[in-house]
Order: structure tokens, then sequence, then C-alpha cells
């Protein structure tokens, strides 16, 4: 049987992942989800009744397709055991999954898109091709990255 300190100590992270300041927010679900991965849990482990609702999140509204943001919310999604899938009508880009999960996704999200696109704009005056490159190659490394830590717990 897993401590409880260590169950505890993530769900005090997933109640602070929804705190109204921002990073402080994303800073506690990016913690919650590395102490899942690093004890090899997933967020039904945790024993809370409302991981049981499926919800579904919108994440972010585009005009038109973004890949390296798609190639994102597809790899923090499946590190994180939810479906993330855009609307090609409407332009929402949707997670679907428990609760928790959302909240600890669509946080990592906004703070890697921040991150992205502030490393993108060290490379500005390199054309848009470059930029585009740059943010999918940020996209898909992280997105190998999490696949390659879920196979080695």
């Amino acid at each position: 049987m897993l401590d409880k300190t260590i169950i505890e100590k993530i769900n005090k992270l997933l109640a602070l992942a929804t705190s109204s300041n921002e990073n402080e927010a994303a800073v506690a679900a990016q913690k919650a989800s590395l102490l899942l991965a690093q004890y090899n849990l997933s967020l039904a482990d945790l024993g809370s009744q409302d991981l049981t609702d499926i919800t579904e999140l919108v994440v972010e509204t585009t005009t038109r397709f973004i890949s390296w943001k798609m190639l994102l919310l597809c790899g923090i999604a499946e590190a994180n055991g939810c479906q993330a899938f855009r609307n090609n009508y409407n332009g929402n880009m949707r997670l679907i999954g428990s609760h928790a999960s959302l909240i600890v996704c669509q946080n990592m999200y906004e703070y890697l898109i921040k991150t992205i696109e502030r490393r993108a704009n060290y490379r500005q005056g390199r054309g848009r091709a470059y930029l585009n490159a740059f943010r999918v190659g940020c996209a898909t490394r992280l997105s190998q990255r999490w696949l390659s830590s879920r196979r080695s717990n």
C-alpha cells in the first residue's frame, strides 16, 4: 500500500491548482503531475469521489488549425489520462477527462504555451516557417518525453 502522505500531498496540490493565482496554480498542477508520474499513480488511485465524473473542457478556440498547439495538448492529455480533440466547425480545442485531470492539463497547457512562445521570441527574425518548426519541435519533444517517462514507470 502506498504511503497515505503522498496521496494527501497530491490531493492538496490538486486543490491548490484551482487557485486564483495563475502562477501558483500552474506550479501546483505541475508538481501534482510529477508526483503522479513518480509514484506511477493515476488520479483514480487517489480515491476522490469526483474523479468518476467525466467532464469536458474547452481549452482554447482558434480560427485555424495550429498544429503545434494541438500536438502539445494531445501530449499533455495523454500524459494525464485525458483525451484531446478539436472541433473543426467552431475551432474549439477540448479535453475530456476527470475534473482533477482537466485542471492539471489546462494549467500545464497554459504554462507551456507561454514558455514555448517566450522561447520562440528569442528566435525572431528567422522567418515564420522557422518559428513554426521550432514550436512544433518543442511540442513534439515534450510529448515524446512524457510518453517515454510513462513507459519507464
